[in-house]
């Protein structure tokens, strides 16, 4: 073999290792009965527009594009849904103690009018993610309803 292909082989050769270390996938079957959409009996038009723009990342069922299974990329995105995940998880609303849902009554809005979720990188492969601003004031409309009704609630 020449040696200017040498370089090249060896690309190939670790590129292949690479896939072997595959993450363990983020799928539910079930949608748990502690879901955030189905807490708050969220309409079928607002659940749509989380599920496409916030649930791979924040949720424990993520749908994974073809490229989401290609090493380094797999990696990438495995570590990306982890800290999703960590910082706001829908699947396990129910569970958040009432002083972090407040947290995420506020949270959630801005970083949605801010375009930080879903980040421009994750909307980039993604384009059903990306948000109108129709959607966005929907989406913050209806979750503005269910905070009120929260802290109504809470106040009882």
């Amino acid at each position: 073999m020449r040696l200017r292909y040498k370089p090249i082989v060896v690309c190939i050769i670790l590129f292949g290792l690479m896939q072997l270390y595959r993450p363990a996938k983020n799928l539910q079957s079930a949608v748990n009965k502690n879901d955030f959409l189905l807490a708050e009996k969220a309409p079928s038009e607002i659940a749509l527009l989380y599920k496409k723009a916030c649930y791979d990342c924040h949720s424990n069922n993520t749908n994974y594009s073809w490229f989401d299974n290609i090493a380094p990329l797999s990696w990438y995105v495995d570590n990306n849904i982890k800290k999703g995940v960590f910082s706001l998880n829908f699947s396990e609303w129910k569970n958040l103690t009432p002083i972090d849902k407040e947290i995420m009554f506020s949270a959630i809005p801005f970083d949605i009018m801010t375009d930080k979720m879903p980040p421009q990188k994750y909307r980039m492969l993604h384009p059903k993610a990306e948000l109108s601003n129709n959607d966005k004031t929907k989406m913050i409309k209806w979750l503005t309803e269910v905070k009120l009704h929260f802290l109504r609630k809470e106040g009882e």
